[in-house]
């Protein structure tokens, strides 16, 4: 069955131009890279330039195919969660940028935190363990080696100790990295995979 959109306010100004590519991956600044590739990889799913509601049908297909029957609906409410954060229509690559530079204060960015820590723990118990990065990242198209490259980067302490899993404080500072830091070095700039290999 086909899913409608929900009708919500959207929190985008919707636009109908093309993505902005005047800037190659290696002159524009390195948090605009990591934006872009989010975009591009966790949300245009059809890879088209917009995300509409189709995108998250697609996506659900896919979660419906590889989610554990206990963890499907925590998995899709997160989802249908983070669509409501973002419009209720369709997005451009040029309006998702924009929305970083007018959520620089914009306490609604904890709402698409909340949602994209649940989706990346559908157990619920508070934290994402390995398996369950590994897990939710294949709904994405990401291999199990590239995930796990990736939690050993992210799974540590800020001191750098390894840990079993990653509770929500220790989220928060990897999802401020990726979305605001210029270090690519840094452990949040592998929090949705490996970001230096993206076009």
């Amino acid at each position: 069955l086909s899913l409608s959109p929900p009708l919500l306010p959207s929190l985008l100004p919707h636009s109908t131009m093309a993505p902005s590519t005047s800037l190659s991956p290696h002159t524009e600044p390195f948090s605009i890279r990591k934006r872009r590739y989010f975009f591009r990889n966790f949300l245009d799913i059809d890879r088209d330039g917009l995300v509409r509601w189709k995108d998250l049908e697609e996506l659900m297909v896919s979660v419906t195919t590889l989610a554990r029957k206990d963890e499907l609906i925590r998995s899709k409410m997160a989802l249908i969660g983070l669509w409501h954060d973002l419009t209720d229509d369709k997005m451009t690559e040029g309006d998702w940028l924009e929305m970083w530079n007018e959520r620089k204060e914009d306490k609604d960015e904890n709402s698409m935190v909340d949602h994209v820590f649940t989706l990346l723990d559908p157990s619920g118990d508070g934290l994402i363990d390995e398996s369950e990065y590994v897990h939710v990242l294949s709904f994405f198209g990401k291999s199990k080696q590239e995930a796990l490259r990736c939690f050993d980067s992210i799974g540590r302490t800020p001191s750098g100790e390894p840990v079993f899993a990653i509770d929500s404080k220790r989220f928060v500072s990897l999802w401020n990295e990726f979305f605001y830091s210029e270090d690519p070095s840094c452990d949040g700039s592998h929090l949705f995979g490996l970001i230096e290999f993206s076009k």
